[in-house]
């Protein structure tokens, strides 16, 4: 493929993404709903799942996924849910240096850990921010996290750069309600985590 091709074909799909996320978002809010809804559906659309019209293994998506992430906060209810995707430590030193974003950390009821546990998915300042860890288990509206991981695949332990990594990893069964994928019992697919809305 020709750098031509490439730059066209990422103009498309640049062009792609922005109608259709832009035209379900306005359909959204016209029946009520967050724009971000809208756009999420787009990606769902677009994705493999539905329409395939863009291939997650073009490289055109490859270089669009390098330019930046999603951190997603939800509000349902009276609870909070973080979903911080691959956001790493330069990621979070810009999120937590705007006061509005660490206002809206202090209270959340569930956190997804980032990036499987890695070193600097889940920085301690952020780590800090949560107002809802508590050693103790049976407290009520005590954090629940989630982590999907395999330990062993990647890092090392002799060069404190293991996934997930260690530190955290007792943080996260110390403070929180801890789901993790390398807990589950064999021939168990997920673990169903709950929240009283």
């Amino acid at each position: 493929m020709t750098e031509n091709h490439s730059f066209v074909q990422l103009l498309l799909v640049i062009a792609a993404v922005l109608i259709t996320t832009r035209g379900l978002a306005v359909l959204a809010v016209a029946v009520g709903q967050p724009a971000i809804l809208g756009e999420l559906v787009a990606g769902v659309l677009l994705g493999g799942s539905v329409l395939g019209i863009l291939d997650p293994n073009a490289l055109a998506i490859k270089t669009l996924a390098e330019l930046g992430l999603l951190i997603l906060l939800f509000e349902i209810g009276a609870k909070k849910l973080l979903f911080p995707g691959d956001a790493q430590i330069e990621n979070w030193k810009y999120a937590l240096s705007q006061p509005a974003v660490v206002a809206k950390l202090h209270d959340v009821d569930l956190y997804k850990v980032g990036h499987h546990g890695s070193r600097n998915a889940t920085p301690r300042s952020m780590w800090a921010l949560f107002d809802k860890k508590n050693t103790k288990a049976t407290a009520p509206g005590r954090l629940k996290t989630m982590m999907s991981t395999l330990p062993g695949k990647h890092g090392s332990e002799a060069a404190h750069t293991e996934v997930p990594r260690k530190s955290l990893l007792a943080e996260l069964q110390k403070e929180s309600e801890l789901h993790s994928t390398d807990a589950l019992a064999a021939g168990k697919l997920y673990d169903e985590v709950t929240l009283d809305l």
